[in-house]
């Protein structure tokens, strides 16, 4: 028998409703509470390691879905602009959820999902302890063809956006990532990386470059880089993620 009970709830926000899972522990420890979500395309389902992993540690934790993604919560975005300045939103209505503030609220996701959990810290969580862990996240190609434009990918990716709303499809949101990346208005913040070496959809060197943008604006940055976690494999994570907290936070 499990040590945890895993509670589907809906989180809201604007007008999206979305489908997320609470992992709830019989003990429960309050010195973390988590809440991550997932990368484009993709699903809860798809780091649903990390939360029965936390869980397990008896960390209560929050996976949801990103608005407009068929996979998850079957919605529709009608609005770009509601997406980019809502979907951090739903990091606060999770963490609403929880009875405690806990001495550390962990904020992070896969891909788009870590971007999102990122943020979610401009204009939110001001007088909560953060830490904010980021798989498969980092900055595009600086002189070199990134992985999206080769033609095995073009076509890979024709299927998988149509996994979600048209109003956050490839054209529409891939050049907002791109430069969301370079614009986070973060400062003072502790940020953990982990991206594989053989994710082939980060720049090869894209999560060093983008650590060190966040380090120049006053954060604190670091970086795992495992050799096996591709990037449509982010429940892999899930050992990183837990031996992060027991090498820095005395497990």
């Amino acid at each position: 028998m499990e040590d945890f009970q895993v509670q589907p709830i809906e989180l809201s926000t604007g007008s999206f409703k979305v489908n997320a899972l609470r992992f709830i522990p019989k003990n429960p420890s309050n010195q973390f509470k988590a809440i991550f979500t997932h990368g484009y395309t993709a699903s809860k389902s798809s780091i649903l390691t990390w939360g029965s992993r936390f869980a397990g540690t008896n960390f209560e934790t929050i996976i949801f879905d990103l608005p407009g993604h068929y996979l998850g919560s079957f919605n529709e975005v009608n609005d770009f602009e509601e997406f980019k300045t809502k979907t951090p939103d739903l990091f606060v209505s999770a963490f609403e959820l929880f009875k405690e503030t806990p001495e550390t609220l962990i904020l992070g996701g896969h891909s788009l999902g870590a971007l999102m959990s990122l943020k979610a810290l401009e204009n939110n969580f001001t007088n909560t302890n953060t830490l904010n862990l980021c798989v498969g996240l980092g900055l595009g190609p600086q002189d070199s063809i990134h992985a999206f434009d080769s033609d095995f990918y073009k076509k890979t990716f024709a299927f998988r956006e149509q996994l979600t709303s048209p109003a956050i499809r490839g054209e529409t949101i891939l050049p907002w990532i791109r430069d969301k990346k370079s614009d986070l208005s973060i400062t003072d913040k502790t940020i953990h990386f982990i991206t594989g070496k053989d994710d082939v959809v980060v720049a090869q060197d894209g999560t060093e470059r983008m650590a060190e943008e966040l380090r120049s604006k006053g954060n604190t940055v670091t970086i795992n880089r495992p050799n096996r976690m591709s990037h449509h494999q982010p429940d892999l994570a899930g050992p990183h993620l837990m031996a992060y907290l027991r090498e820095n936070y005395n497990l």
